[in-house]
């Protein structure tokens, strides 16, 4: 190796041709470290911009009186921080929804006991992708049950052609509100992966999850 080394010195034109690619490759390296750096960075904070923005919106934990419902609805207690030390959280009323999703869905909808119960369904499936264990069908099943929860929501809640996401967007940043639960969610959601389709996904009907909520 070092004979060559001094040969190809004695030849400078051949030297440093044969040192463009190497040059250009080291470049290359470096280029796509800055972007690759940059795009984190921007999208980072575009993330942290998004989480502030749903969490401004959060209502249950303003301190606000109980709504007026269209039927009667013992709030839980808020749980407070107390609430996400956990994978679980609270449910101090065992039924299933923690206390914090429970609350924020009646102050959602607290003249609309159908979209409610559907909601409280789908935030369970979103909780046991979160906090269960399985392989791929068992994960791809949660999931597929969400999405369409989410269908039926949209169903009973918004007339044709017309959907407006926020309230789905604030439930979902606040099932994984903690940095274990949303590490816990990309794990087992990627482990959902890949399926291609939801069966009977339209947002045209709730048949399919009739029995569900």
């Amino acid at each position: 190796m070092q004979k060559i080394k001094e040969k190809l010195k004695k030849h400078p034109v051949v030297y440093t041709i044969l040192l463009i690619p190497i040059v250009g490759v080291f470049l290359l390296i470096v280029y796509l470290t800055v972007v690759f750096g940059i795009i984190q960075y921007y999208g980072g904070q575009k993330n942290d911009q998004e989480s502030k923005r749903l969490e401004s919106l959060i209502l249950s934990n303003r301190g606000l009186p109980p709504p007026a419902t269209d039927v009667p609805v013992i709030l839980p207690p808020d749980p407070g921080e107390a609430g996400k030390k956990t994978l679980a959280g609270i449910d101090s009323n065992n039924d299933g929804v923690r206390d914090d999703l429970e609350r924020e869905i009646v102050y959602m909808y607290p003249q609309n006991e159908e979209a409610r119960r559907v909601l409280r369904a789908m935030v369970k499936k979103i909780q046991d992708v979160i906090t269960t264990k399985g392989d791929h069908e068992y994960f791809k099943k949660l999931m597929i049950s969400a999405f369409e929860l989410s269908n039926c929501y949209i169903y009973k809640v918004f007339p044709p052609n017309v959907y407006d996401p926020i309230n789905e967007q604030i439930l979902w940043h606040m099932a994984t509100n903690t940095s274990a639960r949303e590490k816990a969610r990309k794990t087992n959601e990627n482990k959902a992966t890949p399926f291609s389709s939801i069966a009977g996904g339209s947002s045209g009907s709730c048949e399919i999850v009739k029995g569900q909520y």
